[in-house]
């Protein structure tokens, strides 16, 4: 129907430690998104031409679909999965070279349990999180982006930003 939507058609795996990003949630963010195109495209149509060039629901609908096809959530459990997960990002980005954004959420989900076990600190765990990533896709040559999470426990206030980005 030639309406422009945007967009890469590239596809997002999300490591979801945290558990609070619902696939739900993603779908009605994109029905939002794509229902707000398709009514600004009714709007430049004319009288005559709308019956047969709008988006119809279903056409909507298949939009929504193909788009979540191309998001890959990994549900992360334990500590030790999330180790292995991050590790295996290059096996996991070379078997899928469509993935242009990995998204975690969150690095320091399990940071206090890991102290409780081994004694780690907070802002060590997520520092050796951050390096297994790194040492996982540094030989990749694949243009994406890797974004994480922080939450915020215990509403601390921490100088791990401060510390890795100083002024």
């Amino acid at each position: 129907k030639n309406v422009h939507i945007g967009g890469c058609e590239a596809s997002v795996l999300i490591l979801s430690c945290d558990h609070l990003l619902k696939i739900e949630d993603i779908a009605n963010l994109l029905q939002d998104e794509v229902s707000k195109i398709a009514d600004d495209h009714l709007q430049k149509l004319m009288k005559e031409g709308r019956t047969s060039e709008r988006l119809t629901s279903l056409d909507q609908w298949k939009i929504v679909k193909k788009s979540l096809e191309r998001i890959l959530i990994s549900e992360i459990f334990s500590p030790s999965m999330f180790e292995v997960s991050l590790l295996s990002l290059k096996r996991m980005l070379n078997a899928n070279h469509n993935i242009s954004l990995v998204i975690i959420n969150s690095i320091n989900t399990f940071s206090s349990l890991m102290n409780r076990k081994t004694g780690i600190y907070h802002d060590a765990y997520v520092w050796r999180m951050i390096r297994y990533m790194i040492t996982s896709i540094k030989d990749l040559d694949e243009k994406f982006r890797i974004v994480f999470t922080h939450l915020n426990l215990f509403n601390r206030r921490g100088n791990f930003y401060k510390d890795a980005y100083p002024s």
